[in-house]
């Protein structure tokens, strides 16, 4: 018997900051060994980079703005 939670198919991560910093990760989620499904919510020249493989290949997005002025910000990512 196989039961598969919603929760793999939806899920929202909601990080909420203020930075004046460059560079930096904020959010790794993955496994290490046996799956090449991850999540990952960088910081790289001001901009928040978003990079994923969850099962139909690898993406990478860059947002237009940046956010490291010292305001609050708001990244959501949802699927």
């Amino acid at each position: 018997m196989h039961f598969r939670s919603r929760a793999l198919s939806h899920n929202v991560y909601e990080l909420v900051l203020r930075t004046t910093a460059g560079h930096g990760l904020l959010l790794m989620a993955g496994k290490a060994v046996g799956n090449n499904d991850y999540l990952a919510v960088a910081i790289s020249d001001g901009r928040v980079h978003l990079r994923f493989n969850l099962g139909s290949g690898a993406a990478h997005l860059v947002s237009e703005d940046r956010i490291n002025d010292g305001t609050m910000a708001v990244i959501k990512v949802e699927r």
